[in-house]
């Protein structure tokens, strides 16, 4: 692979071993953030991890802080991009590693937490589609749910779920549920089979993102993914006339038990 560190757009080293996991990280405007997320992950980059960075064309010094990192990052760009499921999907397009962990601007990963997936995957007997650990929110900590949970929500953090690199994108035609889709259709397609779950903290995720301001939005969204699957019922009744209302009330966290 050929690429080009002259120019302002592009920051990298080459890398041609096949990683284990590959840590895609996008950004847009959000420096401060981006460079705790950088430190985080340098903390626990090894040989077997591969990160990736894809920054939307920040205006904000994002670029030129990515220059100082050049070392720990094995590939990037920094280009105008079409939104945050674009710019994901072009951290998959770029990734190497055999699972891919989403942990975006202002995101951490917890100590110890890139040391307990490589310990996990090594004692794999079957090998599944989704990984995801525990989050903290908020400071709190917020243990993961189990897959059925998906009925209704994300039954984790996205920045706390490994993907198994499968050639997977994210459907662009969402601003903020794409995630969620996105597990829904794996469950939906391959059961609770196609998920473990790792005792374990691994990321903490940045409550000031654009996914917990607009949480209106992201509702409404999610509701496309419910009507995908015929799902009816009170739940899905109260969350339709909360979003109707323009209530920002996070349902599934007042009825989680």
């Amino acid at each position: 692979m050929e690429v080009d560190i002259a120019k302002l757009t592009y920051f990298t080293y080459l890398c041609t071993m096949k990683e284990l996991l590959s840590i895609v990280t996008i950004c847009k405007n959000s420096r401060a953030g981006l460079e705790r997320t950088l430190r985080s992950v340098i903390g626990q980059k090894t040989d077997e991890v591969e990160y990736i960075v894809v920054d939307g064309g920040s205006t904000d010094g994002s670029a030129e802080l990515l220059k100082e990192y050049t070392l720990y990052i094995n590939k990037g760009v920094s280009e105008p991009d079409n939104g945050i499921y674009d710019a994901m999907n072009k951290g998959i397009g770029r990734s190497q590693g055999e699972w891919i962990l989403f942990l975006n601007a202002g995101d951490i990963l917890v100590k110890d937490a890139v040391s307990t997936f490589l310990a996990t995957i090594s004692n794999l007997q079957n090998t599944p589609y989704i990984i995801y650990g525990d989050s903290y929110e908020g400071g709190k900590l917020m243990p993961a749910r189990e897959p059925a949970f998906l009925k209704r929500h994300m039954p984790c953090c996205h920045q706390a779920t490994f993907f198994r690199n499968t050639g997977f994108r994210y459907d662009t035609s969402f601003r903020l549920a794409g995630d969620y889709a996105l597990l829904r259709d794996i469950w939906e397609t391959w059961g609770d089979e196609a998920f473990l779950h790792i005792p374990h903290p691994i990321a903490e995720f940045d409550t000031t993102g654009f996914s917990s301001t607009h949480i209106v939005l992201q509702r409404e969204e999610y509701l496309r993914v419910y009507d995908r699957y015929d799902d009816r019922g009170l739940y899905y009744t109260a969350f339709k006339l909360l979003t109707k209302l323009r209530l920002p009330i996070r349902l599934h966290y007042v009825l989680r038990k």
